[in-house]
């Protein structure tokens, strides 16, 4: 069995690469005689679909940017690979639950829109206790 060659559509991490191993694998951004494509987000078009090719995989959840009925009729698998991006969606959540609970965004807000003036300290004096976002203390169980 020979190297496959896999081309990419769109930027892919090194990381991710690594994956395919090497004495099996070529992976570039235009091998000359494609195997399966790797569009990640590009659109792939049917005219990029060369005869050599058995497989298509969007790197993510969907295939909207992959054309399937053709790929289907020439009979090239199509897959996804849904929850790729599952990591970085769990640590936005966890940068989400602070930010929102102490009222930061609000806070950014109010500052970007005040003029510095020697009213400035007064006024930030003031909103303070409106920007604190929630505090209330509750008794674990």
């Amino acid at each position: 069995m020979g190297i496959s060659r896999i081309q990419t559509g769109s930027t892919i991490s090194p990381l991710g690469l690594k994956l395919f191993e090497a004495e099996r694998c070529l992976v570039s951004g235009n091998p000359s005689v494609p195997d399966a494509f790797f569009p990640r987000s590009h659109p792939l078009s049917e005219d990029e679909i060369g005869d050599t090719v058995k497989a298509a995989a969007r790197a993510g959840s969907g295939v909207g940017n992959i054309p399937v009925d053709f790929c289907t009729r020439r009979g090239i698998v199509v897959f996804n690979t849904p929850g790729a991006n599952a990591d970085s969606v769990k640590e936005l959540v966890i940068a989400a639950l602070p930010l929102s609970a102490r009222g930061i965004h609000e806070g950014i807000n109010w500052a970007a829109n005040q003029s510095p003036d020697d009213t400035l300290r007064e006024r930030a004096e003031k909103e303070k206790s409106r920007l604190a976002g929630y505090t209330r203390r509750r008794p674990l169980h």
